[in-house]
């Protein structure tokens, strides 16, 4: 190693909060909590995220185990397309980027706003093609040529 000590602190000087533990991370001793992550320091991920994760776990074990009843689907895919728009705006509007650079990644707000534009579209199909949901008769048929090429072209 032909560094010393003074180098390190410089290199730490380069780092801007928030950092959002984007460098390396596993000699960082004031680790918070998984609690503390999720609903005080990050309370989006806690508030917006997880909910969106657990209910499309659910969705995905109806999924797989067959079970498409009226009284538990709709209420799950509801809850699933209300939460995947809320988390597409907020990850399309968050001004709270790192601007660290991602060693080997993307840039974080082209990141961001691709995960955002995904779960928009996504959102936007599930809520096309599920009929409870999203009658023929309403006006979002009006909206299929453009949001539907524009999420194929998302999708690639």
């Amino acid at each position: 190693n032909n560094y010393d000590d003074d180098d390190d602190s410089t290199i730490l000087q380069l780092v801007e909060e928030p950092d959002y533990l984007i460098t390396d991370s596993l000699e960082l001793l004031d680790r918070p909590s998984i609690y503390n992550f999720l609903f005080e320091e990050y309370p989006k991920e806690g508030f917006i995220r997880l909910p969106l994760i657990i209910s499309g776990t659910a969705l995905s074990i109806c999924n797989i185990i067959g079970r498409y009843d009226d009284e538990i689907y709709v209420p799950i895919v509801s809850i699933c397309i209300v939460l995947g728009f809320v988390n597409a705006i907020s990850d399309l509007t968050d001004t709270k980027i790192s601007k660290n650079i991602r060693r080997g990644a993307i840039d974080s707000k082209v990141l961001q706003v691709y995960a955002g534009t995904y779960t928009l579209s996504v959102s936007w199909l599930a809520l096309r093609v599920y009929p409870q949901l999203c009658p023929t008769t309403s006006w979002l048929p009006l909206f299929d040529p453009i949001l539907g090429g524009l999420s194929s072209i998302i999708f690639i």
